[in-house]
């Protein structure tokens, strides 16, 4: 990974490309989580691209390159909101019961929608459950991304659980 970065900063074209390539559905998940029109999503996933490829040489330490995207994409979707939308954004006030490892998300039915499940959620716990969840993000990371204590985080994570946990006990629609 660290080669192809190294590689991607000298503007080989094909390297940055195929550093794209594994994170774009990461990206295209955080971005439609948060902007929910695929239209916006591309725009600003467009944005991230140019502003990686533009930053790209300036990154000091390769092993932080995914946070670093996530981190471009967050402050595009911040842009997005204060030009299209003239609304505040969430991402800027951004500063277990279940047994064993088993999480909420692998006891659900697999064919139920990630981002569904979702709803019930602030958008800061949408982004901390995506960030988690469908970007095998790290706590540590999450934290440093979202600019968060890791402990912060992980109470998150423990509040997030128990949110949707406790609508599939109630039985609620866990899609209202």
């Amino acid at each position: 990974m660290k080669e192809l970065i190294e590689k991607a900063q000298a503007r080989d074209h094909f390297a940055f490309a195929a550093l794209l390539e594994l994170y774009k559905q990461d990206l295209y998940k955080l971005a439609l989580a948060k902007l929910k029109n695929t239209f916006d999503v591309d725009d600003v996933i467009q944005e991230t691209i140019i502003s990686a490829y533009v930053k790209l040489p300036q990154l000091k330490d390769t092993s932080k390159f995914k946070m670093w995207l996530f981190k471009i994409l967050i402050n595009n979707c911040n842009m997005f909101y204060r030009k299209k939308k003239n609304i505040p954004t969430p991402f800027d006030d951004i500063s277990s019961s279940l047994t064993s490892d088993e999480t909420l998300f692998n006891r659900i039915d697999s064919r139920l929608n990630f981002y569904s499940i979702l709803q019930p959620l602030t958008e800061k716990e949408k982004t901390i459950a995506i960030l988690y969840y469908a970007s095998d993000c790290s706590i540590k990371e999450i934290s440093k991304i979202l600019k968060m204590n890791s402990n912060t985080v992980k109470t998150n994570l423990k509040r997030i659980r128990e949110k949707l946990k406790e609508k599939l006990i109630k039985g609620e629609n866990i899609y209202e």
